[in-house]
């Protein structure tokens, strides 16, 4: 696959986002298939190794869902919506951790869009 890069600013410290080609990055506007794109691309190559994109996918998807069911802010990190994507998504063993750091990854794209500052 094929990237360009871009650079953003996240909690004061400078961070090289690889967006595939594919992508269309547009203001505020949150796209479903993009955002796993460049969420996989740019995680640790441990938890890339450990997950496939379609898992990726997947956590986006449903995470969402809770957010509109419960109403919760856009960065919901909370102990139900953890429990929540883990059952929605066995077998697959997602910890807690990962998906921490699945949704600090998920900020990259938030910054790019302009959603988040």
């Amino acid at each position: 696959m094929e990237f360009r890069t871009e650079e953003i600013t996240i909690d004061g410290d400078l961070v090289k986002v690889k967006i595939p080609t594919s992508v269309n990055i547009k203001p505020t506007v949150y796209h479903e298939l993009d955002a796993p794109k460049v969420i996989y691309y740019n995680l640790p190559d441990s938890l890339r190794e450990k997950y496939q994109y379609m898992d990726i996918e997947n956590i986006i998807h449903y995470h969402y869902n809770y957010l509109d069911v419960m109403a919760h802010s856009i960065m919901a990190d909370d102990e139900p919506n953890f429990e929540y994507l883990a059952k929605k998504l066995e077998p697959v063993e997602l910890s807690v951790e990962d998906m921490r750091v699945i949704f600090d990854v998920e900020r990259y794209y938030l910054k790019l869009i302009k959603v988040i500052f």
